[in-house]
């Protein structure tokens, strides 16, 4: 769920005017075109209209390239990887972007005001978007209350299409921003026209590919190839997470998940190119408890299964927020000895959410000693309401259920 404070009762109070002791009137904000211009001053500093410091600073090819898009993109990943971001959101403290640009470190605000500086210096049409994060509440829209956003990015249009930038992550590609930012609606600022309120659209999808191709043999042991490839979010947190443990370290904490794998061999492909998946290639080796036998039960589900349903309240009455739709597929190719026969196999079946919310299908079938399986798991939405909870909630152990069947094998008779 998104902060408590969205949820709780209160009274919020923003200063209209402060008159002082010479009987001379400050006026504060009252509409929201004041709003974006005392943002401009006093949140932003005054530090939107630096552009000729970043045409001056940045390397001059960048802005000699000529599709407008590739622009963008190489302007991004030189912000990007120019600054180490503090961990510190936008505040209302003095931006200094020339300072934080020098001592390539800053906040939120400096960080993505140079972003802005940048793209406007390339003419590309771009406009500061201030926001609330998840756990900051939402800001209201009844009146202007600058001081309920924390955090500004970057929208800019290019051939009819927005996409959304935040250069504070130096694992985030072109057009995804951090999901503390997905907090429902933002405020575009606008000084030539009135700004307007977008929900972020993302343009990376969020999506997990599990492919697996292994050989039983009579001894309970599996061999064979894992191809794991993740885009969007999930690449996005893999990616940190390779950057910050060694080789060795992660591999001993697969192992440590699923007790009965050892991998032999383990390779990477496009771990530093952030705007294409990333693909893990694993060779392992998985043993059962024990020797096939006579009869031998398999739960093929190994990997990405789902054990805990994360939904346990009998009621709920606040929305449910994933923060961003995302997809999971797992297929198995598993060669069986030839010594056996398959008796059973997990049922085919379909489950689907209302409101097209989300779908889980599992497909098997068995051909000549090769059985094939396929999962595919899904949420559509980013919330989903209280009154959709129990559909949730049964999604998530229909999916369980399915989960926990096995496939059998016989010996054959001689």
């Amino acid at each position: 769920m998104l902060s408590k404070k969205n949820y709780l009762a209160r009274i919020t109070f923003d200063l209209i005017s402060y008159t002082d002791v010479r009987g001379d009137k400050t006026s504060y904000t009252t509409t929201w075109k004041k709003a974006d211009k005392k943002l401009k001053a006093q949140f932003f500093n005054n530090q939107t209209s630096k552009k000729s410091f970043f045409k001056k600073n940045l390397p001059e090819n960048l802005f000699s390239i000529e599709n407008e898009l590739e622009k963008a993109k190489e302007l991004y990943k030189f912000i990007q990887n120019h600054y180490t971001w503090n961990d510190k959101n936008w505040t209302n403290e003095d931006a200094k972007v020339k300072k934080a640009f020098n001592e390539k470190s800053g906040n939120v605000g400096e960080i993505n005001i140079s972003l802005y500086n940048s793209l406007t210096a390339a003419d590309i049409n771009a406009n500061l978007v201030v926001l609330s994060t998840r756990n900051n509440g939402i800001p209201t829209k009844l009146h202007p209350v600058i001081y309920d956003y924390n955090y500004v990015i970057v929208k800019i249009n290019i051939d009819g299409k927005d996409y959304y930038l935040d250069a504070t992550d130096k694992f985030l590609p072109f057009g995804l921003v951090p999901i503390r930012t997905l907090n429902g609606e933002a405020r575009v600022i606008n000084y030539e026209k009135e700004g307007n309120w977008p929900q972020l659209e993302l343009t990376v999808s969020s999506n997990r590919n599990i492919n697996s191709k292994l050989t039983l043999n009579t001894d309970g042991e599996f061999t064979g190839n894992l191809f794991i490839r993740k885009t969007g979010y999930y690449a996005h947190k893999q990616r940190k997470k390779l950057a910050n443990i060694s080789e060795e370290s992660y591999l001993e904490e697969v192992e440590s998940k699923h007790v009965d794998l050892e991998v032999e061999d383990y390779k990477v492909v496009s771990k530093d190119l952030i705007e294409k998946p990333i693909t893990e290639v694993f060779k392992v080796k998985i043993f059962m408890n024990e020797n096939l036998g006579n009869t031998a039960r398999i739960n093929p589900f190994i990997f990405d299964r789902i054990n805990i349903n994360p939904f346990k309240l009998k009621e709920r009455n606040y929305p449910v927020d994933f923060a961003h739709p995302f997809k999971s597929t797992f297929s198995l190719n598993l060669t069986i000895p030839k010594e056996y026969k398959v008796s059973q196999l997990p049922k085919n079946k379909a489950i689907a959410l209302p409101n097209k919310g989300g779908t889980f299908i599992i497909r098997s079938k068995i051909e000549e000693n090769t059985i094939t399986l396929y999962v595919s798991f899904s949420i559509n939405r980013k919330t989903y309401t209280s009154t959709e909870y129990f559909a949730l909630k049964e999604y998530f152990k229909q999916i369980i259920i399915a989960e926990n069947s096995f496939i059998l094998l016989e010996k054959n008779k001689v």
